[in-house]
């Protein structure tokens, strides 16, 4: 499945018990439209008030669906902030984390000295002006694999703390909840890296921090040393890549 989701009322992707979740959501649905129980393998665990635009996730049903009549019977009985984009249908060895070989997120900022009626829920609002040349400087020293504990939340499970970093773009855009967007592609991410990365490039264009001052912040393997955590509500999961025999999403459902 190809998903959009508006994250901001959910207790993030995984199932918990005392809160409500996108997969509880997503199980329920299949539930209710086949009678039984089907476990949701979701691509990635995004956090609490954490969106997505392109998110897959994989299950295994043996119900008489087509594709279409899937994306139909699921979009007729999900919550209106919970979307299924497209179904495919793919070989039972598929899994829509462990085939991934890489994501990309998305971050939103509305940076104005006023808050936005329209933005609350949907991006970081910060007062004061930003350097965006100090932050793109910044953002190169991320570029490449690296060593990113001093990045990863201290509750990341995560057995590896090294990834790889493909791009980083950092693009003025005025919209009525955006002036500026952060994109980040890497091979896999760490628990709160992304926000982390872009909390610390704030701090940067705030001059906190020197461009420069990434490189110790990366051998120093001390998530004391790197800036704050940027709110889950500006994230945003932009696309999870597969190799191209795997999946490939019709375009027109595809968000950019």
């Amino acid at each position: 499945m190809l998903l959009a989701y508006d994250g901001f009322h959910y207790h993030g992707w995984q199932i918990q018990t005392s809160h409500n979740t996108i997969e509880a959501e997503l199980e329920k649905a299949i539930q209710t439209l086949t009678g039984k129980k089907v476990k949701i393998c979701g691509a990635g665990r995004t956090d609490a008030q954490v969106h997505a635009l392109n998110q897959t996730a994989s299950f295994f049903s043996d119900a008489d669906f087509s594709p279409l009549k899937w994306r139909t019977a699921l979009n007729a009985v999900l919550p209106s902030d919970i979307t299924v984009k497209s179904v495919l249908a793919v070989p039972e060895c598929f899994h829509a984390r462990h085939n991934s070989i890489a994501k990309r997120y998305r971050y939103l900022i509305f940076n104005h000295p006023f808050p936005s009626p329209f933005s609350p829920h949907y991006s970081w609002w910060i007062q004061k002006p930003l350097d965006l040349a100090a932050m793109k400087e910044a953002a190169r020293y991320f570029i490449g694999e690296h060593d990113f504990s001093a990045f990863r939340s201290s509750q990341c499970s995560s057995p590896s703390p090294v990834k790889n970093i493909k791009e980083i773009s950092i693009r003025s855009e005025d919209t009525p909840i955006q002036s500026l967007s952060i994109e980040i592609e890497a091979n896999s991410f760490l628990q709160h890296m992304v926000r982390i990365i872009v909390g610390t490039l704030v701090d940067v264009g705030q001059h906190r921090f020197s461009p420069e001052s990434i490189l110790q912040m990366l051998k120093s393997r001390d998530r004391q040393k790197s800036g704050k955590t940027a709110p889950p509500y500006g994230l945003y999961v932009l696309s999870v890549i597969y190799k191209s025999h795997e999946i490939q999403w019709p375009s027109s459902t595809l968000s950019q």
